[in-house]
């Protein structure tokens, strides 16, 4: 019996073929957002639909706080193992540290980036759709007030979208997202007071200038009528009227 009768009598068990065995991640989940527009409702599976949307928003927020988490812990590994490397050895483990912090936050931007791409099917509602915005590269970056507090340019920075998204909440027990909060907030703070300061001297600045230009009319209108020359009254009232 050569090998292509023995290959075709393995597939046989009792007179019946056996079935190839897929591991169960590989399995395809079918979700009504795989049909056509309109059909899942069409076949009465508008409370699937309805589910599967909460369920893929679920997964969006899961993976938006495990993201905020890994880049916190990307800022502090930054800060306390590689700046304060005092040799190649632990200078090469900090590489290391942060390449693997690093790996976790981009397959949780992929994990949500999957999510946000189901949530965009047609039929979903705009303000969800919204909500959920694209991560740009820039997005990822280690926010330098952790690793550079005394950078140039702080009182313009501001954190990604999803650090101030409704929704999202990490662990409260992390200590390098305290830390991470612990620097952002009073930054955040002193930027909102900065902005108030600043719109209570534009408002009073609008103010004084209306004034400095109509007493300077005033004074214009009286030098005119106390004028007896006519060259002079004539360049008076000019100067009232600018």
């Amino acid at each position: 019996m050569d090998a292509e009768e023995l290959d075709e009598e393995d597939e046989y068990v009792g007179g019946e073929e056996v079935e190839e065995v897929v591991p169960p991640e590989y399995i395809c989940i079918w979700m009504p957002s795989g049909l056509k527009l309109g059909r899942g409702k069409d076949l009465g599976l508008g409370h699937l639909v309805e589910e599967e949307l909460q369920l893929w928003r679920g997964q969006a927020n899961d993976s938006l706080a495990k993201l905020q988490a890994a880049l916190g812990n990307l800022a502090i590994l930054y800060r306390q193992n590689l700046q304060s490397a005092n040799s190649v050895h632990s200078e090469i483990r900090a590489q290391k540290a942060i390449a693997d912090a690093r790996k976790k936050a981009f397959q949780h931007a992929c994990s949500y980036c999957r999510a946000q791409k189901a949530m965009e099917y047609p039929g979903a509602p705009k303000d969800i759709v919204d909500t959920y915005k694209d991560i740009s590269s820039a997005d990822m970056l280690v926010n330098k007030d952790v690793t550079e507090e005394n950078q140039f340019g702080q009182g313009t920075d501001s954190l990604p979208w999803f650090w101030r998204m409704e929704g999202v909440e990490g662990d409260s027990t992390n200590a390098w997202m305290d830390e991470f909060y612990r620097i952002n907030w009073p930054k955040v703070g002193a930027r909102y007071h900065w902005w108030s300061e600043e719109l209570t001297l534009v408002r009073h600045e609008m103010y004084w200038v209306r004034k400095w230009f109509e007493g300077q009319e005033d004074e214009w209108k009286r030098r005119a009528s106390q004028s007896q020359e006519a060259g002079y009254k004539v360049y008076t009232e000019r100067k009232g009227i600018l």
